[in-house]
C-alpha cells in the first residue's frame, strides 16, 4: 500500500488560526497558501481602514478552499494572563460568534 502525501496550509492573523483541510497535491497546497496570503492582505487593509476585526475576518469567507477557523483570546486579570481558545469550525459566522462569546466571558 502506497502512502499518499497530504498537506495543509495554516495561517495565523490577529489571534485567528485558519487551516485548510488536507490537500493531496503540492501545487494545490501552494495555490491555497498564495490565496490565503492574498486574503490576509485584504483583511489587514480592511482592518487598517477602520473596520472591526469581526468584519475584516469575513474576508476569508471567499476562500475557494475549505477552512477551519479558531481564535485565541487573551486578557490580563489580577496580574494573571488568561488565554482561551475557541473550538475549530468551518462555519465563519459561528467562529466569529464563538470568539465574541469567549471575549465576553473574559471581560
Amino acid at each position: 500500500r502506497t502512502k499518499v502525501p497530504a498537506y495543509w496550509v495554516r495561517l495565523g492573523w490577529e489571534n485567528w488560526t485558519l487551516n485548510t483541510t488536507f490537500i493531496y497535491d503540492i501545487d494545490e497546497a501552494l495555490a491555497a497558501h498564495a490565496t490565503l496570503l492574498r486574503l490576509k492582505k485584504v483583511a489587514a487593509a480592511r482592518l487598517l481602514a477602520g473596520e472591526s476585526l469581526e468584519e475584516a475576518i469575513k474576508t476569508f469567507q471567499y476562500c475557494p478552499v475549505e477552512l477551519r477557523m479558531s481564535a485565541v483570546i487573551s486578557r490580563m486579570r489580577n496580574n494573571v494572563r488568561l488565554r482561551k481558545g475557541t473550538p475549530r469550525t468551518s462555519n465563519l459566522e459561528l467562529a466569529v460568534e464563538h470568539r465574541r462569546c469567549m471575549s465576553n466571558l473574559l471581560q
